[in-house]
């Protein structure tokens, strides 16, 4: 009889410990796809950014000047705020990311750009994208703060 109780003690122990792992294993899942949408989030504002220096530049160059306005280089800092989209709808589906106010972001996008050096007809700027999210609450009760950065060297008109 003995042995059956040290029996179900240690089967208890094991189950105990099972399901501490199966609430880790959720949260990582969490906070690897919020990892990962951070990530294309700030690949996609830093391929932008790059693209529209690119076409300033060979604007430039071929003296057929853009009348867009910049929206990223030459701007100085840019701060962008992204959240979930909550239900499907014509500009995409439920659970991809739409530009949103500060209220509700998910996620802080933040362009800055610093001067290299002038390169004939363009700018060369230092591009860095940070994306910034809050962990809800982890096992020890408190919210992080997750950071990507993305930096590259962009040439512009």
């Amino acid at each position: 009889m003995v042995e059956l109780l040290m029996a179900a003690f240690v089967m208890g122990i094991g189950l105990l410990g099972l399901t501490s792992l199966q609430a880790m294993a959720i949260r990582t899942t969490g906070t690897s796809a919020r990892m990962q949408d951070a990530i294309r989030l700030g690949e996609q504002v830093l391929e932008l950014a790059s693209a529209e220096g690119t076409q300033a530049y060979l604007g430039e160059r071929s003296q057929s000047k853009s009348t867009a306005a910049p929206k990223y280089l030459g701007a100085g800092a840019v701060t962008e705020f992204y959240k979930y989209r909550p239900v499907d709808d014509t500009q995409g589906a439920k659970g991809t990311l739409m530009p949103a106010t500060a209220a509700d972001q998910v996620f802080t996008v933040t362009l800055n750009q610093v001067e290299m050096a002038g390169a004939g007809f363009g700018q060369l700027v230092q591009v860095t994208v940070q994306v910034q999210f809050i962990e809800g609450v982890t096992s020890g009760g408190a919210n992080v703060l997750r950071t990507v950065s993305f930096t590259r060297e962009v040439i512009h008109a």
